[in-house]
């Protein structure tokens, strides 16, 4: 087999070769919105044409268009579509998934492109036939829709994609099909298996690492911090190397749902570059040995940075598991002119320190620097004896080192006797602390806890990276704080109770009604 690239794979393809034989199946009304259900011809094959099913929701005041290709579960009420829309664009949801029983339309493949039905698929295999395989035909429907879209709508044409969405709209950065701007929230790195030529061909050709060197389009690319699929290494690997990178943003703290702290930005970007007034300078950060101890440089365009909003740091020790890193907020100090420094105390210089910052400009937007990772032992830092930390949070803290597994909103509040606390407007609140070596307790060990809210019953789960345990406290007014001291065998299993602290990584809360983290404690 001829191994090809992706300039000899689209070398002779003509997205405007055949007619779009549009077919419109209705018009409707949804919540204010003109909504368009429409076919067109995407690939066609030997054995039939791929019929492609789009849904757009008509903004009668857009500002643009937007081409969204959502991830392996999409469709229904996305709240993406909903933000885009509300933000002033006509939103165009293309449907690459295929086949499916839950809705009376979606895209038709012929029998010899059976393969690109995807819906609810986390891995592929490699095809041997390069061109008949999920990631080329779903890079020509969606040029397809483009070419609908610029046809129909006389304004500006921008994409996004989440996730495996996302993979195809990287590639379509690379062509000049007339969009002004892309974006792409979540690993956009697929997991395709193979063997042989196959995967070679894919690597070669269809890889998005292959794409980066070529990409044209300006991009926007966010990621999570601590997504479930642990993709942060790998995707910021791929940034660094896409040519028209213009936004990068790590979400700090955040699963895969904390994606959607981003979406106001996608509309920001978009605006930006639509006016040709985007300025988004990366900060940079870089690791130094100082007499034994570790320090962060840190270099940012001073005109680029908010007045109001100074950088941050965050900061991850010794935890290699992505999604259970605790990215802690270390205080920097100002060298003035752009210019940042910060020292951090080791504890173990043999394992990895990640860190990455995040400044933020006078419009509101968030620019994320590549994660720095590091071997402290290797730049000859030494580590620093200590003790663990006792205290994993109190009020004073702020809302500093606490996340939602959904994306729900962290906040500051006052409790009784207007002692500060954490809340969280979904009920359900993490940290990532527990897992953290600088706080890691002996198996005798006491979890003391304090919080207020509405009487219920409060479910506090520890989870190792297998399994949960979970116990329950009861608030019985919501006039005063309550203190809870829980041993680890008060934390029960599928598998018994938990044998001891060691192994776990999360501490989290649930609840049906408010409730209010005043401090957890070690004792």
């Amino acid at each position: 087999m001829e191994i090809t690239s992706p300039n000899s794979l689209w070398k002779e393809y003509d997205v405007a070769a055949l007619p779009l034989n549009i077919s419109y199946l209705s018009e409707k009304c949804e919540d204010g919105a003109c909504v368009k259900e429409l076919y067109f011809d995407g690939y066609t094959t030997v054995d039939g044409r791929t019929r492609v099913f789009i849904k757009i929701l008509e903004n009668p005041e857009a500002k643009g268009v937007i081409l969204y290709l959502p991830d392996v579960n999409g469709g229904g009420n996305d709240p993406l579509i909903k933000s885009l829309y509300d933000s002033g664009y006509t939103v165009a949801a293309l449907d690459y998934l295929g086949a499916t029983e839950r809705t009376a339309h979606y895209t038709l493949y012929p029998k010899s492109l059976s393969q690109c039905n995807c819906r609810g698929l986390n891995e592929f295999t490699a095809t041997d036939d390069t061109k008949a395989g999920p990631w080329y035909i779903w890079t020509c429907i969606s040029r397809r829709a483009i070419k609908l879209l610029r046809e129909k709508y006389e304004k500006n044409i921008f994409a996004v994609g989440v996730g495996l969405g996302g993979s195809t709209v990287y590639k379509l950065s690379v062509f000049d099909d007339g969009l002004i701007a892309c974006a792409t929230l979540l690993n956009i790195i697929p997991n395709v298996k193979g063997e042989g030529n196959a995967l070679i061909n894919y690597h070669a050709s269809l890889d998005n690492s292959a794409y980066a060197p070529f990409c044209r389009v300006p991009f926007f690319m966010a990621v999570s911090s601590n997504d479930e699929d642990g993709s942060l290494d790998d995707m910021s690997e791929l940034a660094e190397n896409t040519n028209s990178l213009s936004l990068f943003r790590i979400v700090e703290r955040a699963f895969s749902g904390g994606i959607k702290a981003v979406y106001g930005d996608v509309d920001k970007f978009f605006t930006a570059h639509a006016n040709n007034a985007a300025n988004f300078d990366f900060p940079e950060i870089t690791a130094s040995n100082s007499e034994g101890s570790l320090y962060f440089n840190i270099n940012a365009n001073e005109q680029a940075l908010s007045t109001t909003a100074p950088p941050k740091l965050y900061v991850s020790f010794c935890i290699e598991e992505i999604p259970y890193r605790n990215w802690m907020n270390i205080p920097i100090i100002s060298l003035g002119g752009g210019k940042f420094m910060s020292h951090i105390n080791v504890c173990q210089n043999n394992k990895p320190i990640n860190a990455f910052i995040n400044t933020q400009n006078d419009d509101g937007i968030t620019q994320s620097s590549a994660l720095l990772s590091i071997m402290p032992k290797t730049l000859g830092v030494k580590a620093r004896d200590g003790i663990a930390h006792r205290k994993i949070y109190d009020g004073s803290m702020g809302k500093d080192g606490w996340t939602s597994r959904d994306g729900g909103t962290v906040s500051l509040v006052k409790g009784p006797y207007d002692i500060d606390g954490v809340t969280c407007d979904t009920k359900s609140i993490l940290t990532f602390k527990p897992g953290d070596p600088l706080f890691k307790v002996s198996a005798d060990t006491l979890l003391q806890i304090m919080i207020s809210g509405e009487p219920q019953l409060v479910c506090v789960t520890v989870s190792d990276k297998e399994h949960s345990y979970s116990s329950r406290v009861e608030i019985k007014n919501s006039d005063d704080w309550h203190k809870f001291s829980l041993a680890h065998i008060n934390f029960k299993g599928d598998f018994g109770p938990l044998p001891d602290w060691s192994r776990i990584m999360t501490l989290e809360f649930y609840a049906e009604q408010k409730l209010v983290i005043g401090s957890v404690l070690w004792v």
